[in-house]
Formats: C-alpha cells, sequence, structure tokens
C-alpha cells in the first residue's frame, strides 16, 4: 500500500515532492514535520499507522459534514486505499443516520 506522498531526503534536507489531493487542502507546513516527529518517536510502524494518525491530524473546516461530503470522502478513501474499507481500523468508520435520506426518498 502506498500513501502517495512522494519524499525525497538527503543529509540534512526532506522534500515533499508530492502528496495525495485530500492533502493538499492541508498546511504541509504544520502537518509533514509533525508527522516526521510521529515516526521518529516509533520503533516500528506500518502504512495503517501512518494513514491513521495522518486521518486523526488533519484539520477538518467542516465540524459536521453533510451526506454529499461524507460520500465524496469515502469515495477518496476507496480509491486511495481500498484495503481500509475491507478491514476498516477502528474508529475508521462511523454510524451515519440515513432516515432523512430514506424519508426525502418516500416523500418524493
Amino acid at each position: 500500500m502506498t500513501l502517495g506522498i512522494d519524499l525525497q531526503s538527503d543529509a540534512q534536507h526532506l522534500t515533499v515532492r508530492a502528496v495525495p489531493l485530500p492533502l493538499r487542502q492541508q498546511n504541509l507546513q504544520i502537518l509533514i514535520p509533525e508527522l516526521i516527529g510521529y515516526l521518529a518517536q516509533r520503533n516500528a510502524f506500518d502504512v495503517g499507522d501512518i494513514a491513521q494518525w495522518i486521518a486523526r491530524n488533519l484539520a477538518s473546516e467542516h465540524a459536521q459534514w453533510n451526506m454529499a461530503q461524507a460520500i465524496s470522502v469515502l469515495a477518496d478513501v476507496e480509491r486511495l486505499c481500498p484495503q481500509l474499507v475491507k478491514a476498516p481500523p477502528g474508529g475508521l468508520l462511523q454510524p451515519v443516520d440515513l432516515n432523512s435520506a430514506m424519508n426525502a426518498l418516500k416523500d418524493e
């Protein structure tokens, strides 16, 4: 699994060459150094650990998400990390009340 983050390093510098579309809306000047600090504190990690850390540390401009936004995010997760949909880590998926959507469809 790859997260789509392309880094290049030399002895004293790390250059971020590319990030996936969902991360482009983040303040990478804060997020990347914090991610490096997180990785430096761990003896071992896998891509799932990194994905969870990123998900927990993303800044969201939406306190509450509407259905369209949730569907868009889920589509991105399905496209970028399909294994997380098949076997989601704890806390990744949350129950959603679909009653309002179902009622709207019934009323049409």
